[in-house]
């Protein structure tokens, strides 16, 4: 057997024994829980029908499986697989051109936000770091360090973008607007993310495939919001278009 071979093997005993441990520890936590032993309560007596449960416990159930399968690994790895094929995609459409939208990432804070506050003399006081009603602009304080680039998860020209760009540049986060990140993970290797509902709202992202930077200049306070068409969809491209494309005069 080859030293690969062993470590894979290693590796999925002790991450079955893991399992199974587990599984006999929810087990010990359910019949140590309250109603499992000894109880003080007060019989209030008998009010209507009495039914019996049908249901097993969810979390007996889930202990039970646990233990019952044959491959824990396995199993959970498929059902992993099969939650992230099921992930809703975003409705968007291909870009059609190639440009560049600013966005204003500033929130006005709807209450105080309170917090420890230095002092002159090294010590520490609690008071309010950001007055309600006040406008503040996150990039004032903090530059990202990446950029994010999303696309459609469908596209094999999309994806080949994304993995090229990764191997590319250190500096860039992949973002899926649809498909499998799980998948798209193992091939790229790293993390790969996925867009829900309420980021593509809050970038307001319209078409893919986009990335997310930060403008430079008098753009250095906005988010350069940055679509491809399908004749920009080069590494090269997206790289000069790190921090937005300037406007047409």
């Amino acid at each position: 057997m080859t030293r690969s071979r062993k470590a894979e093997v290693m590796i999925s005993n002790n991450f079955q024994a893991g399992l199974r441990l587990a599984a006999v520890m929810v087990m010990a936590l359910l019949l140590s829980a309250p109603g499992a032993g000894f109880a003080q309560a007060v019989d209030l007596g008998q009010h209507a029908r009495l039914f019996d449960i049908k249901e097993e416990d969810l979390r007996r159930r889930i202990a039970r499986e646990l233990l019952e399968a044959p491959n824990p690994a396995a199993a959970l790895a498929q059902s992993a697989d099969s939650y992230l094929n099921q992930l809703e995609p975003a409705r968007l459409g291909v870009a059609q051109r190639t440009r560049t939208r600013w966005q204003d990432p500033s929130v006005i804070a709807k209450e105080d936000i309170e917090g420890p506050i230095h002092q002159s003399d090294g010590s520490y006081e609690w008071g309010v770091l950001v007055r309600a009603g006040t406008r503040h602009n996150p990039l004032d304080y903090v530059r990202p360090a990446t950029n994010m680039l999303l696309v459609d998860g469908r596209s094999e020209q999309q994806l080949r973008l994304a993995l090229d760009t990764l191997q590319a540049t250190d500096r860039v986060k992949v973002v899926l607007t649809a498909g499998n990140p799980g998948k798209v993970s193992e091939v790229a290797g790293e993390p790969i993310f996925y867009a829900d509902s309420a980021f593509i709202e809050r970038f307001d992202i319209r078409a893919t495939p986009s990335m997310i930077g930060v403008g430079e200049g008098s753009r250095s306070r906005y988010l350069a919001i940055t679509e491809f068409s399908e004749s920009d969809m080069t590494v090269a491209f997206v790289l000069s278009a790190w921090n937005g494309i300037a406007e047409e005069p």
